[in-house]
């Protein structure tokens, strides 16, 4: 016995599909992508205009609001801004909430030293 199905219901319109070829699959055919959802969300969000990443921080950080230690490697999703420049290099501004108090973090890029620093609401 198979330890997964392998069987799945193609309707015959799959087969008679324009553009069909041998890397069709369902998930293309009912305009579902699944690996395709989080740039829909994303998507969304930039249409709010609000550019929306998953943001991991590069050291450990203090909450200006609740002075909770966040560690490093701890994951946000953070709105990702234009801050300025270094010459040619663009300064990105990270916009961080705590998790137990919602109080608003900003982190930047530091480009001449080649690594973050804490703005608003944050410190080292």
């Amino acid at each position: 016995a198979d330890r997964k199905a392998t069987n799945r219901y193609y309707p015959p319109e799959f087969w008679d599909q324009k553009n069909f070829s041998d890397k069709s699959n369902l998930n293309s055919f009912r305009g579902e992508g699944w690996r395709n959802r989080g740039a829909q969300v994303n998507s969304k969000l930039l249409t709010q205009g609000r550019n929306v990443i998953r943001f991991e921080t590069p050291f450990d950080i203090v909450c200006g609001g609740c002075e909770e230690v966040i560690h490093k490697g701890v994951r946000f999703n953070a709105d990702k801004r234009k801050a300025g420049n270094y010459f040619s290099t663009t300064i990105w501004e990270f916009e961080l909430k705590c998790a137990k108090c919602d109080h608003k973090m900003f982190m930047l890029t530091d480009p001449e030293n080649t690594t973050y620093k804490c703005g608003e609401g944050c410190r080292p």
